[in-house]
């Protein structure tokens, strides 16, 4: 009955070209793919701290209408949190291990997600206020934007250029 839906004696289609060794690949690549997975954790500690914040703040947390949050709204708030967490996260991975696999995609897309990401940093910046949180929010997502800059920076120099002409 469920036979056709079984993959017996047929090969399952490739999924893509293994990654390279790190330890293969140029110095500026090392470097790059090192801090995006850096960029992973940054951002899980940052998504860690803005559920922390919500979860002891919760009777200072007001609607965008001035009336105290319910237990619902909390909830959904930090689901929310988690989810965006993880998400940004595995976009970091993801694209640290594209670019060690010298996808030239993978290289634009970065580039163009760090553009994004300098928007909400440049937002979060200019909306701190003077309360120690938001501050340290504004120094996470800053030091998330850094390494950002830095993985740019190695993804771009000559000899990861070389890198991802080479044909995979």
């Amino acid at each position: 009955m469920f036979k056709s839906l079984t993959s017996v004696g047929r090969k399952l289609p490739d999924v893509g070209i293994p990654s390279a060794p790190l330890e293969s690949l140029p110095l500026s690549m090392q470097r790059a793919v090192r801090l995006m997975l850096s960029g992973a954790a940054a951002t899980g500690a940052w998504g860690l701290f803005l559920v922390i914040v919500m979860i002891v703040n919760k009777n200072d947390l007001i609607t965008s209408s001035g009336k105290k949050i319910t237990s619902g709204q909390l909830a959904t708030g930090i689901i929310y949190s988690v989810l965006i967490t993880l998400i940004l996260a595995a976009v970091w991975v993801l694209m640290a291990r594209m670019n060690q696999r010298g996808r030239s995609w993978a290289r634009i897309t970065s580039t163009a997600l760090f553009v994004l990401w300098s928007i909400e940093t440049y937002a979060t910046i200019g909306g701190a206020g003077g309360s120690g949180l938001a501050i340290v929010d504004a120094i996470l997502v800053l030091v998330t934007w850094l390494i950002g800059l830095g993985a740019l920076f190695m993804l771009w120099r000559r000899e990861s250029s070389d890198f991802f002409r080479v044909e995979r």
